[in-house]
């Protein structure tokens, strides 16, 4: 099995099967569920969304969306649709870890925080103008 087809795999559970069974039935077809396959999942997820969504306005809405989506699914619906959930739960957290929320700007100069991320490459001297910024430069 491919990264890909496992992928794909979890995204196609039965409902109702066991989380626990279904990792055991795929790694007893000697694939392991791992890390690497969720983060490019995430990656993924990353881009389109930069792609659906490009400006990082609203991205702590989001966040917070997604987060009661993943709890709701982890409660109610199969694992395939959990997996899901939580890939879109960390991609927006990366996004803001590298974007930030321009929409609370001001809330943070008034605690003292600071204007979020800025990037001092050329092209992108201040907050925001570039998508994303540098991850390397933060105030």
């Amino acid at each position: 099995m491919t990264n890909e087809s496992i992928t794909l795999e979890a995204l196609k559970l039965a409902d109702g099967q066991d989380a626990q069974e279904y990792v055991d039935e795929l790694r007893g077809k000697g694939d392991p569920i791992n890390l690497d396959h969720f983060l490019r999942d995430v990656t993924n997820e990353v881009f389109t969304a930069r792609k659906k969504f490009p400006a990082p306005d609203g991205l702590m809405c989001a966040l917070t969306e997604e987060v009661g989506e993943l709890a709701k699914a982890h409660m109610e619906e199969t694992w395939g649709h959990v997996y899901r959930e939580a890939v879109q739960v960390a991609a927006m957290a990366v996004r803001i870890a590298l974007e930030g929320d321009p929409t609370l700007l001001t809330i943070r100069q008034q605690r003292g925080a600071g204007s979020g991320p800025k990037c001092p490459h050329v092209g992108c001297p201040d907050s925001f103008k570039a998508v994303p910024p540098c991850a390397l430069c933060y105030e």
